[in-house]
């Protein structure tokens, strides 16, 4: 009983430090049991919100809305993932069972790998992250009314101008970017082997040559920033090693939940909240269908996941050490790009069927 108390209190640690979650351990302990003291619904309501919004991102194609309520956002969240378990989707926010919202929660956990998804984009949004830029800013081109004026033969030779100033950027931009994996990878070359590590980032490189010269208040900032997210780290590692306890755990949580369902009476309010639930999801369901009709091509906002590269895991060989880069996320590229269409063709399956149980929906 001592291990679990550890584990939990770890888990809270790892949820402040990833979302600025304030769930506690005492709410855990409230849920096994089914109580709401301590506004223990509204805590997990809030954490499984703060998961879904960053897991959700993940998600190809934003198919997921904003204009709902945080409740319904989790929800749609919820049956996009085919989470089944019919009674999640009749509570709400003044009326919910606080042993169904910790066994989503623990589903999230186990099937989707939110905690750890959290932690990644807090990374890939801190300084570690500086030395890796995202280059897949998309900017929309409309054209001017007095463009559209112009005569063919303008249009055309606008166009060829236009083209010859994009491969001109083009040309330019790889020069920068070969330049700047040149640079980089002197940086490496000149920390080999510090502080443990196979070699230093450049931003730790420059705060180290400016502590050297002349220590600022803005380098004291970003050391105590690394400070932070080495703390997090190790948090989530000591978490990720000790999960397994917490899983253990939640099956006496999911015994307790199946001894309460015995001889359980039929709720009037359950049944409206699924029945709106459904038709929300019918509606949601229909309006995609009706877009996709009326799409001539896939949308090509698709959510990009820039993920930093692990020091750790660079090898030194007789290529550069760019050259090692570029290859393996080549390689990951081509792996992503195969499973991507397994997954469209595993979607096309489902959403045939999804078109046939349509009619049997609740109407309203």
């Amino acid at each position: 009983m001592s291990d679990i108390k550890l584990v939990i209190a770890l888990l809270c640690k790892d949820l402040r430090q990833a979302v600025e979650a304030t769930l506690k351990p005492e709410h855990f302990r409230l849920s096994k049991f089914n109580e709401n003291t301590d506004n223990t619904v509204i805590e997990l309501w809030k954490i499984l919100y703060q998961l879904s919004s960053c897991a959700a991102k993940e998600i190809p194609g934003n198919i997921l809305l904003n204009d709902y309520d945080d409740v319904t956002f989790v929800k749609l969240y919820f049956a996009y993932l085919q989470y089944p378990v019919p009674e999640f989707y009749t509570l709400s926010l003044d009326q919910g069972s606080s042993r169904e919202l910790l066994i989503a929660f623990a589903w999230l956990l186990a099937t989707q790998n939110a905690l750890t998804v959290a932690i990644d984009k807090k990374i890939a949004s801190s300084i570690l992250a500086e030395e890796f830029t995202d280059n897949h800013v998309q900017k929309t081109v409309n054209i001017t009314n007095w463009e559209k004026t112009l005569s063919t033969k303008a249009q055309l030779n606008r166009i060829i101008h236009v083209c010859g100033q994009i491969n001109y950027n083009i040309k330019a931009i790889l020069e920068l970017v070969n330049e700047k994996l040149k640079l980089t990878t002197k940086a490496h070359a000149a920390s080999i082997n510090v502080c443990s590590l196979p070699h230093l980032s450049v931003s730790e490189m420059a705060i180290t040559k400016r502590l050297a010269l002349n220590k600022s208040d803005s380098d004291q900032h970003r050391i105590q920033q690394l400070h932070e997210l080495a703390s997090v780290l190790d948090t989530h590692v000591k978490w990720e090693s000790k999960r397994h306890i917490f899983f253990d755990w939640m099956v006496t949580v999911i015994e307790e939940q199946k001894k309460s369902q015995i001889e359980t009476p039929n709720c009037k309010k359950s049944d409206i909240e699924l029945s709106k639930f459904v038709c929300l999801l019918r509606h949601i369901v229909k309006k995609n269908i009706h877009n996709l009709k009326h799409e001539d091509k896939i949308s090509s906002d698709l959510s990009y996941r820039s993920d930093c590269v692990s020091r750790l895991l660079r090898m030194q060989s007789e290529h550069t050490e760019a050259e090692t880069w570029l290859s393996g996320v080549k390689l990951q590229l081509e792996s992503e790009e195969a499973m991507t269409k397994k997954q469209m063709d595993r979607l096309v399956i489902e959403l045939k069927k999804m078109l046939k149980l349509i009619p049997h929906c609740v109407q309203i």
